[in-house]
């Protein structure tokens, strides 16, 4: 019992000679870390977290943008400060002592949240665009416009309404001035076939994109052949889901169907579709023969690759025709038997990733076809037109202020046009081939937060012509409010002559236009109060 009592006396003994002396180990290894965080201009920043990279070490910044923490760690750490919409603060600091004070200036991002964006003669819509004016939603239920792209657009300034046509007409300019891309890439014969003084429609679906921008004028140098307008349309990414949909309508059916993968998806759609039913019902003012029908069918497939790659393609193909008595308005008291067939055919591919930190990689291809075969009474006409472009844009950020894009493409197109009149025993040709080579360079900079450069230009080359071309771009923006910005825009557009004046001279050189352009815009609650003035001359 004695033996043991002393045995207990003795470890008590040593927990209390080891105590003291772990306590006063533990006292020496706390260092106080405190200081201030400070805006560039010495404001305070409440709210500033604050902490030692890799541990839990750390605290926020009080109302005077004080802030203190302990830590047991010794030697050198790293020291970090974050606050929204400023730079990352990154300092090594030496935990040898009994208190460091640290004072953290945090620098603005100078391209973050509400920053400054061109929209000098541009409409954006979509989740990912700060100066959106349309969502992609009101493109679909716009009255009157049937969901149709270009018929939602007519419905912005800038553009003019044609009811016979229901193509985008841009402030003067013709049908044919505004061009479409489709993720970066020409699209050539956008429209579906119509017969004379009949609207028109865009030949794509308004669901199948994430995000549209529509210029009215003083677009980017990255972008060509396009006089007065460029519409750019954005695909969707990877889809969220898989799901099976089918339409039965009055004028026709259409089938869907869009596969889910890991980091893939594919989605393929079919349609039919026949207006006699409808005409029946609603009696039309034009004296149709057989009623317009087409056949149409889309595929495409998304995939990412990499961590920060993405590859796209998608596929199109069209075949419609209708019959009609036509009145030329030439020829009175005669009406003309037409008939009109197409078949259309487009591919688009394209493939973007993040090279680095500081580049950026897109590049794609399209391909467009379309052939045309027209019957007037005993007249026949025969057109086919192709299409190829091959583009490669890069990205670099100089630093947070500059941001450098450069590019080159290659659009190649060629027509031909056969015409038989039978009754004259008469026959002629026409047809053309052309190509494209033009490079760009544009920079972004960022004077300030609220004031933002867009400076570029652009050189052609045309093969038909043999005409060189350098065609300066210019933009600026001013935030002068949290809500409301100026805007304005300068550039040389030009735009190889359409098919029908090619093919019959084909040594034409480019049309021309110059733009100048100044914009203001507020933009609060979901209003938009938005003020142009533009001068155009070709």
């Amino acid at each position: 019992m004695e033996i043991n009592t002393l045995e207990m006396l003795l470890r008590w003994l040593i927990v209390l000679l080891i105590l003291p002396g772990t306590a006063v180990l533990s006292l020496k290894a706390q260092t106080i870390i405190y200081g201030k965080v400070v805006t560039e201009s010495h404001e305070t920043l409440p709210g500033t977290n604050i902490y030692i990279e890799g541990t839990y070490d750390g605290t926020s910044s009080d109302a005077e943008g004080s802030f203190s923490f302990t830590s047991s760690l010794s030697g050198s750490v790293i020291i970090k400060a974050s606050f929204l919409g400023f730079k990352d603060y990154v300092e090594e600091v030496a935990l040898n002592v009994d208190s460091v004070f640290i004072e953290i200036i945090l620098y603005e991002h100078i391209n973050y949240l509400n920053e400054v964006v061109i929209s000098a003669g541009t409409f954006e819509a979509g989740s990912n665009h700060k100066s959106e004016v349309l969502q992609p939603l009101d493109i679909v239920t716009t009255a009157g416009v049937t969901a149709d792209i270009a018929g939602a657009l007519n419905t912005l300034p800038g553009t003019q309404t044609v009811g016979e046509e229901g193509r985008l007409f841009v402030r003067g300019g013709d049908a044919y001035e505004t061009t479409t891309f489709i993720d970066g890439m020409i699209v050539r014969e956008s429209y579906d076939i119509s017969a004379p003084q009949t609207p028109t429609r865009s030949r794509f679906s308004p669901f199948m994109f994430s995000g549209t921008s529509f210029s009215t004028g003083g677009y980017s140098a990255e972008y060509g052949q396009g006089l007065s307008s460029a519409l750019i349309l954005n695909t969707k990414d990877v889809a969220t889901e898989t799901r099976t949909d089918f339409s039965l309508m009055s004028v026709g059916l259409e089938a869907a169907h869009t596969q889910l993968w890991d980091d893939a998806s594919f989605a393929g759609k079919a349609s039919y579709i026949n207006l006699d039913p409808y005409y029946e019902i609603i009696r039309q003012d034009f004296e149709w023969i057989d009623s317009p029908t087409s056949i149409d069918a889309s595929a495409a497939f998304r995939k990412k690759v990499g961590k920060n790659g993405l590859f796209k393609t998608y596929s199109k193909f069209n075949m419609a025709e209708m019959r009609f008595n036509h009145d030329p308005f030439t020829i009175e008291d005669e009406r003309i038997d037409m008939t009109l067939n197409n078949k259309y055919g487009y591919l688009n591919s394209s493939y973007k990733d993040v090279l680095s930190k500081k580049w950026i990689l897109n590049t794609g291809l399209s391909y467009t076809y379309s052939d045309d075969d027209i019957l007037m009474d005993e007249d026949i006409i025969h057109e086919r037109s192709q299409g190829f472009h091959l583009k490669s844009v890069a990205g670099y950020e100089y630093n947070e202020r500059i941001f450098l894009r450069m590019g080159g493409e290659w659009m190649t197109r060629a027509h031909f046009q056969d015409f038989n009149d039978f009754e004259a025993n008469f026959e002629n040709r026409f047809s053309f081939n052309e190509d494209i080579v033009s490079s760009f360079l544009e920079s972004k900079v960022f004077l300030s937060k609220s004031f933002l450069a867009k400076i570029g230009g652009r050189v052609e080359y045309n093969s038909l012509s043999g005409n060189l071309s350098l065609d300066p771009r210019a933009s600026l923006a001013l935030k002068t409010g949290d809500n409301a910005q100026f805007s304005m825009a300068y550039g040389i557009f030009r735009q190889s002559p359409p098919d029908q004046l090619l093919r019959v001279e084909p040594n034409l050189i480019a049309e021309k236009s110059t733009h100048f352009i100044v914009n203001y815009q507020w933009m609060k609650n979901n209003r938009t109060f938005r003020i142009e003035a533009y001068d155009k001359r070709y």
